[in-house]
């Protein structure tokens, strides 16, 4: 996924969803939460260049959406039910 742009996690969409009662609140966190870190990413993060070619994005906080999801799933399989 690219970076900036117009939409992000922040664009307000999710927010009306959940005013509509189209999603529930821990489900709306728990998207919120995915779609940050997706956004943070810039270990396996490609943006599409004007002339149509990718380049990497540069690592400055060595976020990766994978590992930093495989952490979240260990954790949460962790918590007492």
């Amino acid at each position: 996924m690219g970076k900036g742009g117009a939409t992000g996690p922040d664009d307000g969409r999710l927010a009306r969803l959940e005013r509509a009662g189209v999603i529930r609140r821990a489900p709306r966190e728990r998207l919120d939460e995915i779609i940050k870190v997706t956004f943070a990413d810039d270990v396996l993060s490609w943006e599409l260049d004007d002339d149509g070619g990718w380049s990497k994005v540069p690592t400055e906080q060595g976020v990766d959406v994978q590992e930093a999801m495989m952490a979240r799933a260990i954790a949460r399989a962790r918590e007492p039910r």
